[in-house]
C-alpha cells in the first residue's frame, strides 16, 4: 500500500507537470497569434482596431489580458498575457507567470527593377 501510494503521487505529479505545460504551450500560441492579429489589423486600419482583434483573440483564453501595446518605436505590436494557472517557481521573483507575444509592424518597400516591371 505504500509503495503504491508513492508510485500514484509521484505519476501524479509528474502528470500535473505535464498539464501545466501543454496550458502553457497553448496560451502561447494563442498570444502569439493575438499579436499578429493586432498587428495586422493596425497596420490596415488604426492602432486602436489592432488593439481591439488583439483583445478579441486573448478573449478565448477567458482571463483579462494586460493592454496591448506597441513598442517605443512602433515596429512591434506587443500581447502580454498573465496565466492564472501556471506557479512563478522560475519567474525571477515575480508573482505571476506572464506569456508575451510580438509581432513586427511593418511593409515591405516596393522592389524597383527586376521582375516587377520597372
Amino acid at each position: 500500500m505504500v509503495e503504491t501510494l508513492l508510485s500514484l503521487s509521484l505519476l501524479l505529479f509528474v502528470v500535473m507537470g505535464l498539464l501545466q505545460l501543454a496550458l502553457l504551450a497553448a496560451t502561447r500560441h494563442v498570444v502569439n497569434y493575438a499579436a499578429f492579429a493586432g498587428a495586422r489589423a493596425s497596420l490596415y486600419g488604426q492602432a486602436g482596431q489592432g488593439i481591439a482583434a488583439a483583445r478579441d483573440v486573448t478573449n478565448i483564453l477567458g482571463y483579462a489580458t494586460r493592454a496591448p501595446t506597441f513598442n517605443a518605436d512602433r515596429s512591434a505590436f506587443r500581447v502580454q498575457y498573465p496565466t492564472p494557472f501556471a506557479l512563478p517557481i522560475f519567474n525571477q521573483g515575480q508573482r505571476e507567470v506572464v506569456v508575451v507575444g510580438e509581432a513586427p509592424v511593418f511593409t515591405q518597400p516596393a522592389l524597383r527593377g527586376g521582375d516587377n516591371g520597372e
